[in-house]
């Protein structure tokens, strides 16, 4: 069994509205394996998306703690925390969030230029990924002339350009049809083996969780358990 790349200890996270508190999460411990396909079930508004941006270092918990990569996410500043997300952790969204205004090659590109990598090295690294998702008659294409699965293929290039050790992927498949959203779980298997990369799925969808190594099931913010194949 490989090591652990994220772990959640008693994390907790309220949100306030008015004079109240709404718990979205409630005590939650988990942890994740290193190169590992993890899944989080449960039905819309259990808080699989508040795990994912906790996890991801997008939100912070009100209560308890998270290391990725045995750092604990607490102890870093503002900047830190982005520097950390931006180098470490890949998002994969179920609406894609392209950029519309740019093209294929400059969305999956857009990354590397917040990591001021030369130009030379920015094509390199570009043309391998569109490679990997089978995109290279596609790169001059802006975002509303791809399908849906090819979009995807886009999004997921863009997450893995940057070599994350971790990848969020939130619904992955919810925009999909079941053909075009199996094909994208096999291509983000592929390139979890090629690329060593760890994936972390929000998902209702049942087709899907074969392939999972294992898989935690939220509930109204209760972490039900886990299931290991």
């Amino acid at each position: 069994m490989k090591g652990m790349i994220a772990t959640c200890k008693d994390v907790r996270k309220s949100y306030p509205l008015g004079d109240t508190q709404i718990k979205a999460l409630t005590e939650i411990n988990l942890s994740i394996y290193k190169e590992s396909f993890t899944f989080i079930v449960g039905k819309s508004g259990s808080g699989k998306s508040t795990l994912l941006n906790l996890l991801g270092a997008i939100d912070t918990p009100s209560h308890g703690s998270i290391h990725i990569n045995n750092m604990a996410l607490s102890k870093f500043t503002d900047n830190q925390l982005s520097q950390f997300r931006g180098n470490t952790i890949g998002h994969i969204f179920q609406n894609f969030n392209l950029i519309p205004v740019l093209n294929l090659y400059e969305n999956i590109e857009f990354p590397l230029l917040l990591q001021n990598q030369s130009k030379k090295q920015r094509h390199r690294v570009v043309s391998e990924y569109i490679e990997a998702v089978g995109l290279q008659d596609f790169t001059k294409q802006m975002p509303s002339e791809l399908s849906g699965g090819q979009r995807q293929r886009v999004a997921i290039a863009r997450a893995l350009v940057k070599k994350p050790l971790l990848v969020l992927a939130d619904e992955p498949t919810a925009n999909l049809d079941s053909v075009t959203g199996s094909e994208i779980i096999s291509l983000m298997l592929d390139m979890k083996k090629y690329y060593k990369t760890t994936f972390v799925f929000s998902t209702h969808d049942k087709e899907i969780l074969s392939h999972a190594d294992e898989i935690y099931t939220l509930k109204d913010g209760i972490l039900e358990g886990a299931y290991e194949k």
